[in-house]
């Protein structure tokens, strides 16, 4: 990432980690122990942010069909709406891309009609254009969209009460 400081996401994450290292124990001797007095639901927590810190479905040169599917599933599973972390412009997305995928971007969130004048744009014309059409859609590019839950989640209500992580002692 070029400008962290600017990420929200990545500011979350450094908080989410910062939550559970206050809240584990330092011996690892002492875990076992610990996570046997933990509600169901902060273990449950615990995991799906520990898996998540090894997602990566940013697509390279060698594919892996699987890295969106599996992100999908820990989105769904921590709840996260990566809408609240990231808002594509011309700079951090836009501009990135083909001017044919700059067009299929805003003609899938404002239709084929309305994305249509892009193709003659110039590429930096059709990225400010996309920003602009897309401000107050709630569109995602693809990799980052977490999806809906593949099986029916169970809510803090079905575990019951959902209580914050105990320190863990020194």
């Amino acid at each position: 990432m070029k400008q962290p400081d600017q990420c929200a996401a990545l500011e979350e994450l450094e908080n989410l980690a910062e939550q559970f290292g206050g809240h584990i124990p330092g011996n690892p001797a002492d875990l076992w122990d610990w996570c046997i007095d933990q509600h169901k639901s902060n273990l449950l927590q615990l995991l799906a942010w520990a898996a998540s810190r090894s997602l990566n479905v940013v697509e390279g040169k060698f594919p892996r069909p699987n890295a969106a599917v599996h992100a999908d599933q820990i989105g769904a599973a921590i709840g996260i709406d990566m809408r609240e972390y990231f808002k594509p412009t011309a700079d951090n997305y836009f501009s990135h891309l083909q001017r044919s995928s700059i067009q299929a971007a805003v003609a899938e969130a404002c239709g084929e009609d309305f994305a249509d004048g892009i193709k003659d744009m110039k590429k930096a014309e059709g990225a400010a254009f996309a920003q602009k059409a897309l401000k107050d859609k709630d569109w995602l590019p693809e990799p980052i969209r977490c999806g809906m839950p593949t099986h029916e989640q169970q809510t803090d209500d079905d575990m019951g009460n959902v209580e914050t992580l105990p320190v863990a002692a020194e």
